[in-house]
């Protein structure tokens, strides 16, 4: 047996090998020959594999970055992580600048508390929020989206936000056209209804209901001979007003016929100029065939006197501070303005909200004393203020008797939010500052009522003695339960919150 030395120190000896036969030889050698061919057939099938991973990450990266679809993944803290070019369009910004930017710098300033309530409701509880957050572009643009989160883990294993943007500026312009659609349908005098061209009726205004004496439901889906005693057949009628206005008098079907009216249809076209619907207004009854003349009522007396002098005044800016003696009478002309008072622990509690038209520090004109709130502008609107002296006011009968009818008006609202403020929950108190502002500025469209609603939410807290947090919650809450949603800055209720009788409000 043989002795083979390796390299180290001189004269050390190293394990003996024994040396290997001819036939042992071979068949090693074979055996690393088959291990080689198995090792290259691996090699190949790994190299297969991570080519096919390549292919399917750079497939799904073109996905992702390509998708029509605004897709962003943001940190727990808000930062953005990773964008696509559709978001990064719809935010106009570079898509390389915005990796590592805090994405809560696009939020709308008075949406920012909604976005960190929804942010940190997805992290607590990993239930995906969806919700409609208002943007600040770079550019000036505001841009009104609808965002849906989900939670994820990143590649360290962090947690992560999946967001997904959708623009609907378009849309709110569109649901707002057609509000203002609405109400200008439903202010008319004269008695509106549309129908296809087969005569059907699809909708009726509330004039038409005060003309006839219908009901809406009564008659929506009813054919118009079904309505009224026409003096020609409906095929004729429809012939004649599908090429020209057909105009002439026709009487109700119901028991009192003699209420005539003047009808006037008219077709409605597409752009491709096809006749789609027919349009008919109903005037008022007519008595011994003449037309009604329309009476002109004198218009109001002015009530502020031509000595007042009117003020523009910026957003967020103070008329007077508590314990001030302004010395003169103070109308909205337009805008908003907020009167407040400080509490023990430094917060601000808004005592009442002024729409146009109202006066306030009434109770200095009267008793002489400082006021006792402070008057403000709103935080992000500007207003025009007529100021008015003392004795002009006192000598004025009409903005006398306007004083009094606002003085009893907010003595019945402050002593409801009072109440309010000792047994009512907070979505309580939410629902009676609705019902207030409602009363004092809402209008109505159908069964629902649209409230105008200038203040933020952190403002609306002030108003009911809650903190931001709690009144999102409340708002979010009664907008997922379908009782309130937003329209531009205008709040639509459902008529059970503001006529809830548990809240025990005349």
């Amino acid at each position: 047996m043989a002795i083979f030395r390796t390299r180290g120190r001189p004269g050390k000896r190293c394990k003996a090998w024994p040396r290997l036969s001819t036939a042992a030889g071979a068949d090693l050698v074979r055996e690393l020959e088959v291990h080689k061919i198995e090792l290259e057939m691996q090699h190949d099938e790994l190299r297969r594999a991570q080519q096919a991973l390549d292919v399917s990450l750079e497939r799904y990266s073109d996905l992702f970055d390509l998708a029509p679809i605004s897709y962003l993944t943001l940190s727990e803290h808000g930062r953005i992580i990773d964008v696509n070019q559709a978001a990064a369009r719809l935010l106009g910004v570079a898509q390389t600048a915005l990796a590592g930017a805090p994405f809560h710098g696009f939020v709308l300033g008075e949406d920012q508390d909604l976005f960190y309530l929804h942010c940190r409701q997805l992290f607590r509880t990993g239930v995906s929020q969806a919700f409609e957050v208002r943007l600040s572009l770079p550019d000036g643009r505001l841009l009104v989206a609808w965002t849906e989160m989900s939670a994820a883990q990143g590649g360290a294993g962090q947690p992560v936000c999946r967001a997904v943007l959708s623009d609907v500026s378009d849309r709110r312009g569109q649901e707002m056209q057609m509000r203002l659609q609405n109400q200008a349908l439903n202010s008319t005098s004269s008695g509106i209804l549309f129908a296809d061209t087969l005569g059907k009726i699809e909708r009726v205004n509330l004039a038409f209901t005060e003309l006839t004496g219908y009901r809406a439901a009564d008659v929506e889906g009813k054919n118009l001979s079904q309505v009224f005693s026409l003096p020609v057949t409906v095929s004729e009628l429809r012939e004649a007003a599908l090429l020209a206005d057909w105009e002439g008098e026709v009487s109700t079907c119901a028991t009192d016929n003699s209420r005539r009216h003047r009808l006037k249809i008219s077709p409605v076209k597409d752009r491709f100029g096809q006749n789609t619907h027919l349009i008919a207004v109903l005037e008022p009854p007519l008595r011994g065939g003449a037309r009604p003349v329309a009476v002109e009522k004198p218009l109001p007396k002015p009530m502020v006197a031509p000595a007042a002098e009117t003020k523009s005044v910026k957003r967020g800016r103070v008329l007077f501070r508590e314990g001030d003696r302004p010395g003169q009478l103070y109308r909205v002309k337009s805008g908003w303005v907020k009167l407040s008072r400080a509490s023990l622990k430094g917060r601000d509690l808004i005592v009442d909200v002024l729409f146009p038209g109202d006066y306030f520090d009434i109770q200095s004109l009267l008793d002489g004393q400082p006021s006792s709130y402070t008057a403000s502008t709103l935080r992000y609107f500007p207003a025009e203020i007529d100021y008015l002296p003392c004795q002009t006011a006192l000598d004025d009968p009409h903005v006398k008797s306007a004083l009094q009818q606002q003085l009893v008006s907010r003595m019945r609202h402050q002593q409801e939010m009072m109440s309010a403020l000792a047994t009512f929950r907070v979505e309580e108190r939410v629902r009676l500052a609705l019902r207030i502002l409602a009363r004092r500025a809402g209008s109505r469209e159908g069964a629902e009522r649209i409230v105008p609603m200038p203040l933020t939410r952190h403002e609306l807290g002030e108003m009911i003695g809650a903190t931001a947090e709690a009144t999102i919650r409340a708002l979010s809450d009664m907008q997922r339960r379908g009782l309130v949603r937003w329209v531009g800055r205008d709040l639509v209720c459902s008529a059970v919150v503001l006529e809830d009788r548990a809240l025990c409000i005349n």
